[in-house]
């Protein structure tokens, strides 16, 4: 084998020799062996040159066929290495192969294992879930033994028998559900259950009936035991409700009836205690237009406890007159002592009630006799409703949790508060016709309005709480006190509409003050105005009465001035007359302003209940004002009137401005002019009011219409009496107008006119005097300065 490749190198070796020439001669052209061998330093020809490489060449073969044959077993024994590691890298090639086959087939074999993992984890999860589907049928329609021990021999008042008692209920209804779902099983647990429920409803009638009937012992607090007692055994009545219809209904039928005995029961014996702490403040004498002598000669023939004072007006002197009676007891009692001197019961103003009606507590009968309390019937009336609203809603809501609010609200027995409080609604009914059909007290009327309305407010407004009947009760009670106040409104108006001068005893012509019906009628109207005030601002607009109050009192208001109007022709001086309405209206007034609602009293002038006060203010405000006008006018006529005609019937055209515009002026000023404000005598600058003369004309006309004698005759008039007149005048007003305040108003109106009369009387003087003479006044005019300095230093007192 190696000699066979040697001959092969060698034959090969030749053939490339054989083919030098023809190489050769293909380079010749190029242009770096064409350098080689046509170099011109070369000696040798090319055939030397051929001939020298060829033994070159055949020198490098031998010495390669040489070294190849020295080195040829080493070439043989690479040959035979080279050719085993063929075999070598073929046996793993074949392994390698049989390797990959045995691969492929473990992945097949792994992924028909995680199938099958699959498999069984799906097997197992709903294994699972079939054994909690079976093992919650089975443990619920499975009664546990210590369950049938504890509803069978245990009682209900252990420790877990409740608990055990809705397991059973849950299990009786659920194996229902299951029986009629078609498990066959169901039925046999039903029977047994049934029987157990059967036995825990007869055990359960028994406990309640025995905790009801303890309700009925004497002195029992019967809110303490429905709290701590009944209301944990609340579930007893859902699990006869839902078991034994009939039983549910026969224990409602026991506690209805034993609730309603004992809280009737309680209702009447407060009731008949609050009636014989009330006192009568009006009867049917104590009317507005009735004659003074009637009623005292009733009173001589009568002894009651009431004050007059309180029929008319809110003072309630009774109950100071109570409190001071009770007063030395009250050292006594301490525990008591603060209760009743801190009372709002004891308040002097019978609005009170109304304005703190949240912090007016209720009359405990024992304590106000003890301290030898009366109150008037409308602290009666509070008390009764203000405890039956709390009674009402404190059962209201034991009732809801303690029956379960769908047994409460069954449309088969309704709501349970008419059955239970049917008697003391009756008593409260018959307590207050009774009261109504002898009351003759509007106030106390109007308040006990006020009152109802509140307690109805009171369940939505501030305990979100609605008991239709208890509402409609209330509204009931309201309409009952409006149809009584109407007939009282409308015997009041009609007794003002029927009197007459004579039947009232006339009119004191001497003193002229304001009539005790104008009297009455201003307390009155003060009163109600303040009561309705307080209601508006306490409820809600549609809650109050002030529309009715409103169309009520325009009514009497009309009724009271023609009654002035019929009073006043009593009096035959025009003068008296005028001083009468004055001093009428004023008293009207000055009570209203008295009584005029603010924030503090529980009223907004901002809101309807105050309509009806203001209505009747500005109306006797106009009126007022209008006989001071008039009064004015008459009392300086009845001193200047020969002035004041002529300046007023003068052709200068001058007429009297009326009373004074509002702007305040310096009263240290006593300058004159045309157009300069004249100060009011006797005010000061922040509070005086003045006049400004009105400009004189200069035409022709005027100047020829001058009577100088005429006007020398008014000024010496002036100046010899002026000062006595002025003392006649403050002389008139002080004895006319008893009211001090009163009197110095209407003196400070009466000198302001009469300054500005005597300025237009001091233009004319001065206008006329410098064209007649030169001069600008005469010696005996009296300047405006001088008339005003006189005022302001006589009169300062009124300041």
């Amino acid at each position: 084998m190696a000699d066979i490749g040697i001959d092969e190198d060698f034959q090969k070796l030749e053939e490339e020799i054989a083919a030098m020439p023809q190489l050769i001669a293909s380079f010749e052209q190029q242009d770096g062996i064409k350098e080689i061998i046509f170099d011109p330093t070369r000696t040798e020809s090319l055939q030397e040159l051929y001939d020298a490489t060829g033994l070159e060449l055949d020198v490098v073969a031998r010495e390669s066929v040489r070294e190849y044959l020295s080195q040829a077993e080493d070439l043989v024994s690479l040959h035979q290495g080279v050719k085993e590691c063929d075999d070598v890298l073929k046996m793993m090639e074949e392994v390698l192969y049989t390797f990959e086959t045995d691969l492929r087939s473990v992945s097949q074999d792994i992924q028909a294992l995680q199938n099958h993992s699959k498999q069984l984890t799906m097997r197992h999860t709903n294994r699972a879930a079939l054994h909690r589907e079976v093992s919650g049928l089975v443990e619920q329609l499975v009664l546990p033994p210590d369950l049938v021990r504890t509803i069978l021999d245990q009682d209900i008042k252990d420790e877990g028998y409740l608990a055990d008692l809705e397991t059973l209920n849950f299990i009786a209804h659920h194996s229902e559900d299951l029986r009629d779902q078609g498990v066959q099983s169901a039925g046999d647990v039903l029977s047994v259950s049934q029987t157990l429920c059967m036995k825990a409803v007869r055990k359960a009638r028994d406990f309640q009936l025995k905790l009801i009937f303890g309700l009925r012992k004497p002195k029992t607090n019967v809110q303490i035991l429905q709290n701590s007692v009944l209301l944990k055994y609340s579930y007893l009545n859902r699990f006869l409700f839902i078991n034994s219809p009939t039983t549910a209904n026969e224990i409602r039928v026991h506690y209805v009836e034993t609730v309603s005995r004992i809280y009737s029961g309680y209702f009447k014996a407060y009731i008949n205690n609050l009636s014989k702490l009330s006192y009568t403040i009006a009867d049917k004498t104590d009317l507005l237009g009735m004659p003074e002598e009637k009623k005292k000669a009733m009173f001589s023939q009568k002894q009651v406890h009431k004050n007059r004072a309180s029929v008319f007006s809110l003072t309630n002197a009774n109950v100071h007159a109570a409190t001071a009676k009770a007063a030395p007891t009250l050292s006594t009692s301490p525990t008591f002592a603060t209760a009743v001197s801190d009372s709002p019961l004891l308040s002097t103003n019978r609005a009170t009630i109304l304005s703190e009606v949240e912090q007016t507590p209720s009359i405990i009968p024992h304590v106000a006799v003890q301290h030898g309390l009366k109150y008037p019937y409308e602290y009666v009336f509070h008390s009764m409703v203000r405890l039956l609203v709390d009674t009402a809603y404190a059962e209201h809501m034991f009732i809801v949790e303690f029956f379960g609010r769908t047994m409460y609200l069954d449309p088969e027995t309704g709501m349970l508060f008419t059955p239970i409080f049917t008697k003391i609604l009756t008593m409260i009914t018959e307590n207050l016709q009774g009261y109504l059909a002898a009351s003759y007290d509007c106030l106390g009327l109007l308040l006990m309005i006020g009152i109802a309305g509140f307690n109805k407010d009171l369940l939505k407004s501030k305990r979100r709480v609605s008991i239709p009947p208890l509402e409609t009760y209330i509204g009931t009670l309201e309409q009952m006190i409006w149809d009584r106040l109407n007939k009282l409104l409308e015997s009041n108006i009609d007794s003002i509409k029927t009197a007459t001068p004579k039947t009232l005893g006339g009119v004191d012509t001497q003193r002229l003050g304001p009539h005790y019906v104008t009297r009455r009628y201003a307390e009155f109207a003060a009163s109600v105005h303040t009561i309705n005030c307080i209601i508006t601002g306490r409820l809600s607009i549609k809650a109050s009465p002030d529309e009715k109050i409103t169309a009520w009192m325009t009514v009497l208001r009309t009724a009271i001035e023609r009654l002035l109007d019929k009073l006043v022709q009593e009096v035959s001086d025009p003068r008296g007359q005028t001083v009468f309405l004055m001093n009428n209206y004023s008293h009207i007034l000055n009570v209203l302003r008295e009584h005029q609602p603010d924030s503090n009293a529980g009223g907004d002038m901002n809101v309807p209940g105050t309509r009806t006060f203001n209505e009747d203010a500005a109306r006797f405000d106009y009126c007022f004002n209008t006989q001071v006008l008039v009064f004015i006018e008459e009392e300086l006529h009845r001193y200047y009137g020969p002035l004041i005609s002529y300046i007023k019937s003068s052709d200068i055209h001058t007429t009297a401005q009326p009373l004074a515009s509002s702007s305040p002026t310096p009263s240290s000023e006593h300058t004159s002019s045309s157009s300069t404000p004249i100060p009011i005598p006797g005010t000061s600058s922040s509070s005086s009011s003045s006049v400004t003369a009105a400009p004189l004309s200069t035409s022709p006309t005027a100047q020829a219409g001058y009577n100088a004698e005429l006007v020398d005759k008014h000024a010496t008039d002036f100046a010899t009496s002026w000062k006595d007149n002025l003392e006649r005048i403050h002389h008139d007003v002080m004895n006319f107008f008893n009211d001090f305040e009163l009197g110095s108003d209407v003196l400070k109106k009466t000198l302001s006119q009469l300054v500005l009369y005597y300025k237009r009387f001091e233009e004319v003087y001065r206008r006329n005097s410098r064209s007649r003479d030169g001069t600008t006044q005469g010696k005996a005019f009296i300047p405006t300065s001088t008339l005003t300095y006189e005022i302001t230093k006589r009169y300062s007192m009124f300041s």
